[in-house]
C-alpha cells in the first residue's frame, strides 16, 4: 500500500527532474540493537546478523521518500536503507500514528503535567497557616538532614566503594576504558504515608550503571550491572557499616554541658541498598536519626531562600548545571522550527549534539578525546547538498567559536561537525512543494528552549501526508533529573501537527522492534499501526503484536496482514487508482528504468550491449524488488 494518488503525482520535482539514486546493494553487519546476542536465531555470525539494502540519493522529492517509507525504508542523511527483516536477528517494522485518533495515556499525560509544573514560576508568599507552618518545618528538616549527610563525608566513602566494586565487576582494564566517575544525588523518598521527610529517610541515587551500559554500546545490560553493584555494595556495607558516632558529628559545643545531661546527637547510617532494574539506578537509603533536632544548629534558622529552592526544581537544576548563566525570573518555554541548514549554524546545536552523543551513547567528545576521526573519511565532501554559500558560513562560525583552541583540536571539531552534518542536517529533498501553512516540505530542526536555554533539538521531515521523526538529542542531565525529554518531544510533535499542520494525517515514529525493549515504547502511542513487512499493508499495532507473539514468538517476523479466506488481498481505492494510471509490473519496470552511465544521456537497459545488460540487469532487478516498480521508474539510477 502506498500513499494517496496526490503523493504519487508529485514524485518528480517542479522542474521535471527525476529522483537520482546510486545503488549500494545489500550488506551484513553487527546488529545495533542486540549486538549479535540474537544471531543464533537466524543462524548467523554475531558480527554479521543484520542485513540492510541501501542507496545513496543525490536528489529525492519528499513525496517519493514517503512512498519508500510505505515500503519499509528510512533515511540517515542522504543515505536510504531498508532492513532485510526475514534474514536479520532483530526485525525493524515501520510504525505510524493516525494523529486525529491519538489519545494520550495517563502516564503520557503525567509527562506533560510534569513539564508544566516545572515551568510554573515559584509561588508568591501567602499568609501563613497551620499547614504552611508544617510544610516549613518539613522543608527545614529536609535541608538539615541533607546537609548533615553531605558534611559527614560518607558520600565520598560510597563513591570509593562504588569504584572498587565496578572495577571488580567489569575488570580494571575495561572499567578504565569506560571511564565513568560515579556520583550520588541526594533526594527524599516518600513512604506510603508520604512523610519520609519527617522520618529523615534520604536516598542517594547513582545512574553510573546506565551510563556505563550506554558507553558500552549496549554490550552491557544496565539492569544486570545494577544488580551486581547492589550486591557488591551490600557485601561491603556488611563488612564496614557506615555510621556517624557522636564524636564525628557537627562539632557542636555547649559551655554548659558539664552541668547538663548530654543531649543525644544525630546519627546517620545506611538502612538499605536497592536497585531499579528498568533504569539501572542504584539507590542507597540513609537513615537519619535526629530526635533532638535542636542540636542541628549549623543551618541556622530556616529562611525564605533556603525553603524556596527545594520547591523550585528547575531553579535548583539551573544553578547546578548552568552556573555561568543568571537564573531567569520566568521560565518562558518555546519551540522554534528552523530549516536544518539554518539550525546547524547555531553553535548551541552542535555543542548539545556532541554532549548528548558523549554522555548517552559513549561517543568520544571532540573537545576531550585524544583523537576524533571523521567516520566517513576526511575526503568526503560533507556539504555537497548544502545551499550555495552555506559551507563558508559554517566554517566561519566554527572558526569564531573555537578560535582559542590549538589547530589539532580545531580539526577534531571540524571532523565531528562534518559527521553531525551528514547525519542530521544533510538531506536530498527538493523543496518546491508548499504545505497548507505555507511551509516547505523537507527537513527541519525544532529547538526546545526554556528561558532561551536550548535543552533539546528534534529533527523531523515534513512529508506530504505526515511528519516523520528522524532523531532527538537533548541535555542529558535535564532529562534525567527533571523531565524525560524523549517522551515529551513525541507528545509535542503530535501537538505540533495538530496545531501547525492539521492537514497531515500521520506521524511516523520510525521502526518498532519487538525484540528490543528500548524500542518497544513506540507502540505505547495508541492507536498506532504497523506496516506488514510481507504485504506492505498497515495493521493495527495491538493486533499486529498479538500476531507476532502467536506466529513468531522468537524471531518476531511474520506476515501481519491477514488475507481473505480465498487468499486475495483486498485493494484500496487509492491502489486501484494508481494501477489504472500506472499499470507497471517488475518486468515492465526493468525496461523503463533510466540510467546514467557517463554518456550524458539517460539510457535504458535495452540500449546497453549484452555484456552490460548482464552486469546491470541483476542490480536493477534487486532495486525494483526493494522499492517497487512504480517507484523505480520514477528514479534515475546513477552508475557513474
Amino acid at each position: 500500500m502506498e500513499p494517496s494518488s496526490s503523493v504519487q503525482r508529485n514524485s518528480r520535482s517542479a522542474d521535471g527532474a527525476m529522483n537520482v539514486v546510486r545503488l549500494c546493494g545489500s550488506a551484513w553487519s553487527e546488529c545495533g540493537y542486540c549486538k549479535g546476542k540474537r544471531a543464533s536465531i537466524v543462524h548467523r555470525d554475531p558480527k554479521a546478523s543484520s542485513k540492510v539494502y541501501s542507496i545513496l540519493t543525490a536528489r529525492l522529492t519528499p513525496a517519493c521518500y514517503e512512498r519508500l517509507v510505505y515500503r519499509g525504508w528510512r533515511r540517515s542523511g542522504s543515505a536510504l536503507y531498508k532492513p532485510d527483516n526475514a534474514a536479520s536477528c532483530c526485525p525493524n517494522i515501520t510504525i505510524r500514528l493516525p494523529v486525529k485518533d491519538f489519545v494520550p495515556t495517563k502516564s503520557q499525560r503525567r509527562v506533560t503535567k510534569r513539564m508544566q509544573a516545572l515551568l510554573e514560576a515559584p509561588t508568591k508568599a501567602k499568609p501563613t497557616s497551620g499547614s504552611d507552618e508544617r510544610q516549613k518545618q518539613i522543608v527545614s528538616k529536609r535541608i538539615q538532614y541533607q546537609k548533615l549527610v553531605e558534611d559527614s563525608g560518607k558520600l565520598g566513602f560510597l563513591q570509593d566503594w562504588t569504584i572498587k566494586a565496578l572495577r571488580e565487576i567489569l575488570g580494571s582494564k575495561y572499567y578504565d576504558e569506560i571511564a565513568v566517575e560515579p556520583s550520588f544525588k541526594l533526594q527524599f523518598q516518600k513512604n506510603k504515608k508520604g512523610n519520609a521527610a519527617s522520618q529523615g529517610e534520604l536516598v542517594a541515587v547513582t545512574s553510573v550503571c546506565a551510563q556505563i551500559a550506554g558507553r558500552s554500546k549496549n554490550a552491557l545490560e544496565p539492569s544486570s550491572l545494577a544488580r551486581s553493584l547492589k550486591y557488591a555494595l551490600t557485601a561491603t556495607l556488611t563488612e564496614s557499616p557506615l555510621q556517624i558516632s557522636p564524636s564525628d558529628t557537627c562539632g557542636i559545643e555547649d559551655s554548659d554541658t558539664v552541668h547538663k545531661k548530654p543531649k543525644r546527637q544525630p546519627q546517620v547510617s545506611i538502612k538499605l541498598i536497592e536497585c531499579h532494574e528498568a533504569s539501572g539506578h542504584v539507590m542507597v537509603i540513609f537513615n537519619v536519626d535526629a530526635t533532638d533536632s535542636s542540636q542541628i544548629s549549623f543551618m541556622g534558622e530556616p529562611t525564605e531562600t533556603n525553603m524556596e529552592k527545594p520547591q523550585d526544581q528547575l531553579a535548583a537544576w539551573w544553578i547546578q548545571h548552568c552556573p555561568q548563566q543568571p537564573l531567569p525570573a520566568t521560565y518562558k518555554f518555546q519551540i522554534e522550527t528552523l530549516s536544518a541548514h539554518e539550525s546547524a549554524l547555531d553553535p548551541e546545536v552542535h555543542r548539545l549534539y556532541f554532549r548528548y552523543q558523549h554522555e548517552v551513547h559513549g561517543d568520544p567528545h571532540p573537545l576531550s578525546a585524544e583523537e576524533y576521526s571523521f567516520a566517513e573519511g576526511d575526503d568526503v565532501p560533507w556539504a555537497s547538498h548544502a545551499p550555495k554559500g552555506w559551507k563558508v558560513r559554517a566554517l566561519k562560525m566554527l572558526d569564531f567559536e573555537y578560535n582559542e583552541l590549538p589547530q589539532s583540536k580545531k580539526e577534531q571539531i571540524l571532523n565531528a561537525f562534518g559527521s553531525f552534518y551528514m547525519f542530521l542536517v544533510e538531506n536530498p529533498f527538493s523543496s518546491e512543494r508548499i504545505s497548507p501553512r505555507n511551509r516547505k516540505l523537507g527537513t527541519y530542526h525544532q529547538h526546545y528552549r526554556i528561558a532561551g536555554l536550548l535543552v533539546a533539538v528534534g529533527v523531523v521531515d515534513i512529508l506530504p501526508e505526515g511528519l516523520s521523526s528522524v532523531y532527538l538529542f537533548y541535555n542529558p542531565s535535564f532529562a534525567h533529573d527533571l523531565v524525560p525529554l524523549g517522551k515529551y518531544a513525541i507528545l509535542r510533535e503530535i501537538d505540533w501537527i495538530r496545531e501547525q499542520e492539521p492537514s497531515l494525517p500521520y506521524y511516523y515514529l520510525g521502526y518498532y522492534i519487538e525484540s528490543c525493549p528500548k524500542m518497544r515504547y513506540k507502540g505505547d502511542y495508541h492507536p498506532s499501526q504497523l506496516l506488514c513487512p510481507v504485504r506492505y499493508r498497515w495493521v493495527d499495532a495491538e493486533q499486529a503484536k498479538k500476531t507476532i507473539q502467536e506466529e513468531s514468538p522468537l524471531h518476531h517476523y511474520c506476515q501481519l496482514y491477514l488475507v481473505s479466506s480465498n487468499g486475495d488481498i483486498e485493494k484500496t481505492d487509492e491502489e486501484t487508482t494508481i494501477e489504472k494510471r500506472n499499470p507497471c509490473n517488475a518486468e515492465t519496470a526493468l525496461t523503463l528504468v533510466q540510467m546514467e552511465v557517463g554518456t550524458g544521456t539517460p539510457l535504458k537497459l535495452s540500449m546497453l550491449h549484452e555484456g552490460g545488460q548482464d552486469v546491470v540487469g541483476p542490480l536493477l532487478k534487486e532495486f525494483i524488488l526493494e522499492t517497487s516498480p512504480s517507484i523505480a521508474v520514477d528514479c534515475l539510477v546513477d552508475f557513474r
